[in-house]
């Protein structure tokens, strides 16, 4: 009985870690695929964006009390390349991406528009600049 019960407590304990590991790699598979999000944008753009996330308190409208949620907190230029397209429109690096083709950044699906990985075309940003100068972008992608 004790093997069965020790067996039983192997079992369990092995699936669980076999589902950690398994929702892991969903993780860093999604990771992945935005990095290389990013890296089209910077190759095909000059400026390599990102976006940060966090946890926000909200109150859950059915019970009233309040839940941690992950918001995303800022999107941001992380790095401009020299000579890009980006550089000679006047993006520089900290700069705040505040829109994308006219719409707010709310979640990765500005990214995807970005790198124009959903379909859609990618034609502009709204940025915020360390002075606060608000400012667009056109771009139109080389061929």
């Amino acid at each position: 009985m004790k093997r069965l019960f020790f067996l039983t407590a192997l079992w369990v304990s092995l699936s669980g870690c076999a589902a950690g590991v398994i929702a892991g790699a969903g993780a860093m598979d999604a990771a992945n695929r935005a990095e290389m999000q990013k890296m089209a944008c910077l190759t095909r753009y000059g400026f390599f964006p990102v976006l940060e996330y966090g946890w926000v308190n909200s109150i859950n409208p059915s019970t009233g009390g309040t839940v941690m949620e992950s918001s995303l907190l800022r999107a941001y230029i992380q790095r401009v390349a020299p000579g890009s397209q980006a550089e000679k429109s006047g993006i520089a690096e900290g700069d705040l991406i505040l829109a994308v083709n006219g719409e707010g950044i709310v979640d990765n699906t500005a990214l995807e528009v970005m790198s124009e990985v959903n379909g859609r075309k990618f034609s502009s940003l709204t940025l915020k600049s360390a002075s606060g100068r608000v400012y667009s972008v056109e771009f139109n992608a080389p061929q």
